[in-house]
């Protein structure tokens, strides 16, 4: 069973966000090291909110909207205390 039929063994359920990480193929990176090497440089600049917003447009995808509401939550400032991990687990 998936998770894409849980939902049927609960309770109704008005959303659900799955999360399918990038497939590796051997030899071929998931990220271009240049992206790595922005974020790194925005870090070491301490624009850590630059490096969240990088990550959030260029991996997440997240639309413009969605993303306002993101950065107007309450867990805004807890992702920007923790910026300086997608440099870090994205080569990973």
């Amino acid at each position: 069973m998936g998770a894409h039929s849980l939902p049927c063994l609960t309770s109704p359920i008005h959303k659900l966000i799955l999360y399918e990480p990038p497939i590796r193929v051997k030899n071929v990176p998931v990220y271009l090291d240049e992206f790595i090497d922005r974020l790194d440089a925005l870090l070491a600049a301490g624009k850590r909110e630059e490096v969240l917003i990088l990550f959030i447009q260029e991996v997440l995808w997240l639309p413009s909207d969605e993303f306002e509401l993101f950065r107007a939550s309450p867990t805004w400032p807890t992702r920007l205390a923790a910026a300086h991990t997608p440099s870090r687990e994205l080569p990973a």
